[in-house]
């Protein structure tokens, strides 16, 4: 897997992978904004992960469901 660091507009933030497609089956990893907004992002090789902002106390399993 690849990443890259990226400014977000949401410092301290938790974010979760919603969709993602590749040669690999791996499952991305949440990620944490730093204080500025800052994470790396990885994607799968010749692939893409779509990261979304979620509330600290989410659930991911209630989040892939559709429940929030």
């Amino acid at each position: 897997w690849s990443g890259t660091s990226v400014k977000t507009r949401w410092p301290n933030q938790r974010l979760v992978p919603i969709a993602w497609d590749g040669h690999d089956e791996a499952h991305p990893d949440e990620r944490t904004t730093d204080a500025d907004g800052n994470a790396e992002f990885p994607a799968p090789p010749r692939g893409y992960c779509i990261y979304v902002p979620v509330a600290p106390d989410t659930n991911k399993d209630e989040l892939v469901a559709g429940k929030q």
